[in-house]
């Protein structure tokens, strides 16, 4: 039995890892003894069986590692463009052989990825197919179902790729870096943009960071700019009237009396505040017009002691106390560094009635118990400065 014929009896039987030595032997004797060459008729026969040989090897479970598979992949590749380029040159365009070498380097571009030029090369193929062989004909029909699965496959990656949040047109990159680090899933946020979108995955529901001393002015700043009054704004005032939560939405029940929740810090996304600066006005180039703060310049990725209060406490005396704190503990606790874990601004307050009772219980026992250090303000409170 010659080498070609036993090469092509193991290619018969699907074992291409013994036909591939025998058909390469045999292409390089005949290639040496022949005067046309690699341009003979029976040589590029016996190319393009080699080639689907590389080809089934490198799709085969049976093959050694990840890097063989390329390499014979490889193989196959460049031996289907020799195979295409001399097939036209001797049969030319349209020759049955010539399409048969066309479909299986097609092939094996769509097997790497390469569906640009898989789909040129299929299109072309079903086309002279069609005209040459018939509609009917199983060659043409194998070129039209390979070119329908190669176009459905491209429509399913351009739609996951509509669907997917464009990350990198975002403009603030440290802002991408920080979302993606924290990983951070905030319910309450309607905006529908990229970067709400971004916000949207897996996290713990108890909050952990924390808002500096700086957020505290701010609040009492912007809380005497509309009552000069320190003794009407108790916390549940700025909970309700400055930050804004749910209590206010209702029509005829709220405490506070008739109240615009448009005038809130946090009506219109209705979400933490922490989560307004952190979704529009992350650093010093876009601070809040009312807070005049930035979300670096008031949130702190993790709080460090732990605010107990009530809400009839006044607050003006509470940032008061604060600041003396700091004044006093600044080896401890110095105030650039300083983040307190302080419901109004870290909690969504416009889902909070929402949640039953054991569920705050639960989660304050576990942000105390993270944070560790519980600083309790007690009223009537006398601020005594030195």
């Amino acid at each position: 039995m010659s080498v070609f014929a036993a090469a092509d009896l193991f290619y018969s039987k699907d074992e291409c890892d013994r036909a591939i030595p025998l058909y390469e032997a045999h292409l390089q004797q005949q290639q040496q003894q022949e005067s046309l060459g690699s341009f003979n008729v029976d040589n590029i026969y016996k190319m393009s069986r080699l080639a689907i040989c590389y080809f089934n090897s490198s799709t085969s479970s049976n093959s050694n590692s990840s890097t063989n598979k390329k390499e014979e992949l490889d193989k196959a590749i460049a031996l289907n463009e020799e195979c295409l380029m001399k097939a036209k040159l001797v049969y030319g365009d349209c020759h049955p052989s010539t399409l048969s070498a066309m479909y299986g380097l097609a092939c094996d571009y769509a097997t790497i990825g390469d569906y640009a030029k898989a789909l040129s090369l299929h299109e072309d193929c079903f086309a002279k197919r069609s005209k040459v062989l018939e509609v009917s004909h199983r060659d043409t029909l194998i070129s039209n179902a390979a070119l329908c699965e190669l176009k459905s496959k491209m429509a399913e990656i351009d739609e996951k790729k509509k669907s997917e949040t464009p990350y990198n047109k975002m403009k603030t990159k440290d802002l991408i870096e920080l979302i993606d680090r924290r990983k951070l899933n905030r319910v309450g946020l309607q905006e529908k943009s990229e970067l709400v979108q971004l916000l949207f995955s897996n996290t713990p529901v108890v909050e952990k960071r924390g808002v500096t001393l700086k957020l505290f002015q701010a609040y009492r700043e912007l809380a005497l700019s509309r009552n000069k009054d320190a003794s009407f704004w108790t916390i549940a005032r700025v909970s309700a009237l400055i930050n804004g939560n749910h209590e206010i939405l209702k029509a005829d029940d709220c405490r506070f009396g008739k109240v615009d929740p448009n005038t809130t810090l946090t009506f219109a996304d209705k979400c933490p505040l922490i989560d307004v600066l952190l979704t529009k006005h992350f650093d010093s180039n876009n601070k809040h017009p009312l807070l005049n703060l930035s979300y670096k310049e008031a949130v702190g990725e993790q709080a460090n002691l732990f605010i107990s209060f009530a809400y009839a406490d006044n607050f003006i005396d509470l940032v008061d106390a604060l600041e003396l704190y700091l004044e006093t503990h600044s080896k401890d606790y110095p105030v650039d560094t300083t983040c307190f874990w302080f419901d109004l601004p870290l909690n969504n307050q416009w889902t909070a009635s929402d949640q039953p009772f054991e569920f705050w219980a639960k989660t304050f026992q576990d942000t105390v118990e993270a944070i560790g250090h519980t600083l309790c303000f007690l009223s009537p409170c006398k601020i005594h400065r030195y």
